[in-house]
């Protein structure tokens, strides 16, 4: 993404944050150092923004960042703090939306049900996640990412021994 709108989205996010615990239902998001992701302290391109978005227990951090000097701008989000590598980028999209598709590397033989669940729980194989230039854009994009993170932490988390009796993700 080039940086322009790059720029604009780290302003939606930025207007949203300074309210976002005055809608109950939304997660909150608020902005933090680059430095605190450990990822974004890697980084040799720009950074632009750094987020910490929590809905309940569970918590992503976001970064804004072009990771090299290429000028492409992308979504880093980190399921943890101290995460070398991003667990999700978000940079191909079509100009309204970002497309994620799911791709598990774990070497357990269980990428193939890890597939076929999230395509159950989330209804595709790619999904797409609205761009954010405004605050309801923004609580849509903060939903989405919170549901993705959610399935994707919980596909990582099966083992051999429970993914034969698991035929769903939980709730």
């Amino acid at each position: 993404m080039e940086k322009t709108r790059m720029l604009m989205l780290r302003d939606a996010l930025n207007e949203f944050s300074a309210h976002s615990n005055q809608h109950p239902s939304a997660a909150l998001l608020y902005p933090i150092e680059a430095n605190d992701i450990r990822g974004l302290r890697d980084c040799t391109g720009e950074v632009l923004g750094a987020y910490r978005l929590a809905k309940g227990r569970d918590v992503v951090y976001i970064g804004l960042a072009c990771w090299d000097q290429s000028e492409d701008y992308r979504i880093g989000l980190f399921f943890q703090k101290k995460q070398q590598f991003p667990s999700m980028v978000l940079s191909k999209h079509n100009g309204q939306y970002f497309e994620f598709s799911y791709a598990p590397r774990k070497q357990d033989g269980l990428n193939p049900q890890r597939k076929q669940q999230f395509e159950q729980a989330l209804g595709q194989q790619t999904v797409q996640l609205i761009i954010p230039y405004d605050e309801l854009s923004v609580f849509k994009f903060a939903k989405s990412v919170t549901t993705l993170a959610t399935t994707i932490r919980q596909l990582n988390a099966l083992k051999p021994e429970t993914a034969a009796t698991t035929g769903s993700l939980k709730e």
